[in-house]
């Protein structure tokens, strides 16, 4: 097939924009071919149990699980054979330019933005003060870490941070690896195996364009999808 898409692209370039496109999808289509893969994508409400699933699931605490929405945004986590201390893949300078983008703006001394950031949970509103302190510790992409990428990228969020930063997490989801304990063992499995955790699907957080896509392109990445409810809806059902 090789020869047959160099020499379509040759033509490509004189048929003109349209053909390349078909072209570049035939490219896209050739190297999923090799890539097999199961992913899960797990989706609900703030405190309905999406991360405490997963977490069964792995059978480790590899999802954030707090008071408040702590998943904000999509976390990729794989099926790693003999891999038993969580492996993070994530690019770090996206995350240092949105923590320099919020200690340039000084948003808890903005009155602006004095209302949201005195609304925000304790543990969001102190890694504030941390980022405008200069006070945060170097990334070494440890599960720190993605509960720290999250915590910034709620920040940006609340604080309605530029759209070319919010974008730029939005395209590059954190990949944690690890062994599933459910799958220890299992060496015949035909593809990868990964689950998604989502951020939370409630009215508030819906209203922000940014997270609905966000929630809907993690969706349509995945080979199937579960819905956790609260066990309230469950009764009124």
């Amino acid at each position: 097939m090789k020869p047959m898409i160099t020499f379509s692209r040759d033509i490509g370039i004189i048929l003109g924009e349209d053909y390349q496109k078909k072209l570049e999808a035939l490219d896209t289509s050739e190297s999923q071919l090799g890539e097999l893969r199961f992913r899960i994508c797990v989706v609900g409400a703030t405190k309905a149990g999406k991360s405490t699933l997963i977490n069964a699931i792995v059978g480790k605490h590899v999802a954030p699980i707090g008071i408040n929405a702590t998943t904000a945004l999509p976390c990729i986590i794989r099926h790693a054979p003999g891999v038993l201390t969580p492996k993070i893949t994530f690019d770090s300078s996206i995350l240092l330019r949105a923590e320099s983008h919020l200690r340039d703006q000084k948003y808890s001394e903005n009155d602006k933005y004095k209302k949201i950031v005195h609304s925000m949970d304790k543990m969001t509103r102190e890694t504030l003060f941390n980022i405008e302190a200069n006070k945060m510790p170097k990334f070494e992409s440890t599960l720190d870490d993605l509960y720290r990428l999250n915590t910034v990228a709620h920040l940006c969020y609340l604080l309605g941070c530029a759209d070319d930063l919010l974008n730029d997490l939005n395209q590059n989801w954190p990949l944690l690896e690890i062994e599933f304990e459910c799958l220890r063992g299992n060496s015949s499995l035909p593809c990868s195996f990964e689950i998604i955790d989502t951020p939370s699907l409630e009215e508030k957080a819906l209203e922000i364009n940014f997270l609905r896509n966000v929630v809907e392109a993690a969706v349509k990445s995945s080979s199937a999808c579960f819905a956790v409810v609260l066990s309230e809806i469950l009764t009124i059902l």
